[in-house]
């Protein structure tokens, strides 16, 4: 009896087609799936690239507007003495600082029309970032530091905080003293407690003024030296 192999190969053969094109298939999408990765990529890099070079955006045009960055169509240009040229269109006002070579900023952007100036962008900012950091200064030297006691405060604790109390108000800070009251503290211990701590502030710090608020109370110390300036 002979065997039928005419199926056998048939079927043998479509199999191999399968694994074959399955082959294909994945080398295909691989290949794809790179090229389109490449693609995307480059197309991203020169996106940025783009974008980086049109649409860059300067913070500090945000606050003080100056040459490209500048959107209201009439002007009130002043030169750098502070002499007034008049009110003139964006246009001029940008033809007239490219002849002197300068640069011109909007330095009152509520006024109408907007007041704008002749100088030097990189001067402008360096004035601007000189009057920020002179008034971060003085912010500075008024800020104030808290301090808390409770009545039941251990000896140890009470002389530390006593001490940077002290350390405070002789760095030029106003010392906000807070004296807490809690469920256990009784009015008369809270009492007996806050006229110890204002004899104890008295002999290193000067006392500015006392303010009682709710179930607490608070104290604003200051150094003796500081206090008498």
């Amino acid at each position: 009896m002979t065997k039928n192999t005419s199926n056998y190969k048939s079927s043998n053969n479509r199999s191999n087609n399968r694994s074959s094109n399955r082959t294909n298939n994945r080398y295909n999408s691989y290949n794809r799936y790179k090229k389109n990765s490449n693609r995307s990529s480059y197309y991203k890099k020169n996106y940025k690239n783009k974008r980086r070079k049109i649409y860059i955006k300067d913070r500090f045009a945000e606050k003080y507007p100056y040459n490209q960055y500048i959107r209201a169509e009439t002007l009130r240009v002043i030169d750098d003495k502070g002499e007034n040229l008049g009110v003139m269109e964006k246009y001029k006002a940008l033809q007239l600082a490219r002849e002197k070579e300068t640069d011109i900023v909007i330095i009152a952007p509520n006024a109408k029309p907007p007041v704008a100036k002749l100088i030097d962008i990189n001067s402008f900012k360096y004035q601007i970032q000189k009057k920020e950091k002179l008034a971060r200064k003085g912010q500075k030297k008024n800020k104030t530091k808290e301090v808390k006691f409770s009545p039941l405060i251990a000896q140890g604790d009470l002389d530390r905080k006593l001490e940077s109390i002290r350390k405070f108000a002789d760095k030029g800070y106003t010392v906000k003293v807070t004296v807490m009251r809690k469920r256990r503290v009784t009015k008369e211990m809270f009492d007996k407690f806050y006229n110890e701590l204002l004899t104890l502030i008295k002999n290193c710090c000067t006392i500015l003024n006392t303010q009682a608020k709710g179930r607490d109370a608070h104290i604003l110390v200051k150094s003796t030296e500081n206090a008498k300036n």
